[in-house]
């Protein structure tokens, strides 16, 4: 009984030292640039971000919001630090263009740029 006892704490002790714990993306970067579909899914994703509410963040990643990579945009109308812009899935064509709402800080990352 007592070899089986020490068995089961050696495998549990080599199985906490040995296995990482599983990695979670439990919070969204903070330096990503995003654009939701409206100016509420923008701030909800906000508040979803700044609350570490990573659950809440990737819902809104699924539908609602996109992360800014590489796109072109076109700036249509800013107002209180809320930029409206079109954003391209095409470069330059018009016709896949969509419109989308982010922060003015949020254009300023290397990846997105305007349309020139």
């Amino acid at each position: 009984m007592k070899i089986v006892s020490a068995c089961l704490a050696l495998a549990s002790v080599l199985a906490t030292t040995l296995c990482p714990p599983i990695a979670r993306a439990d919070t969204v970067d903070a330096t990503v640039a995003v654009a939701c579909i409206s100016e509420k899914a923008l701030w909800q994703f906000l508040d979803a971000r700044d609350a570490e509410d990573s659950e809440g963040a990737r819902q809104l990643l699924k539908g609602e919001c996109r992360v800014l990579n590489a796109v072109e945009y076109s700036v249509v109308a800013e107002r209180n630090g809320t930029v409206k812009i079109l954003v391209f899935k095409k470069t330059g064509d018009w016709e896949s263009a969509e419109t989308l709402y982010t922060l003015d800080e949020m254009l300023n990352f290397k990846n997105a740029r305007p349309l020139s």
